[in-house]
């Protein structure tokens, strides 16, 4: 028989859980990638608990261990944090892009120039170039 989990870290799950997911799932992109990480993060938090407890700044601490799981998790996939990839502002300058090649005909300047660079946008009148 498992022995029970102490009450306080019941209370801090049940009043943790909802951000620490949704803090994994804005990183990482996905609830399933969201939901291993947090599982490892209260797994980490049990072990320690009683220390925890003793310490200053428990919020502090646990925040840093979800945070270290998910960069952790971010590193070993090779990638940024999803709400850069996925963000309001990427998607936004993808649908720009893609109208700018879409509209005039535009390709983006060869593989080690400046990223998102229009070759073609140069002879523009230069009040122009700031908007683009």
């Amino acid at each position: 028989m498992r022995a029970p989990l102490p009450l306080d870290y019941e209370g801090f799950y049940l009043g943790h859980q909802e951000f620490f997911h949704a803090f994994a799932e804005i990183h990482l992109g996905s609830r399933r990638a969201a939901e291993d990480v947090v599982h490892q993060v209260f797994l980490e938090i049990l072990a320690g608990w009683e220390q925890l407890l003793q310490e200053d700044g428990l919020e502090q601490q646990t925040l840093t261990v979800l945070h270290r799981h998910v960069t952790r998790r971010l590193e070993y996939e090779g990638r940024t944090p999803a709400f850069v990839i996925n963000g309001p502002i990427a998607q936004n300058l993808c649908a720009v892009r893609k109208e700018l090649e879409i509209r005039y005909g535009l390709r983006p300047a060869a593989v080690g120039s400046a990223p998102g660079c229009f070759p073609q946008l140069l002879p523009a009148p230069a009040r122009m170039v700031p908007l683009i």
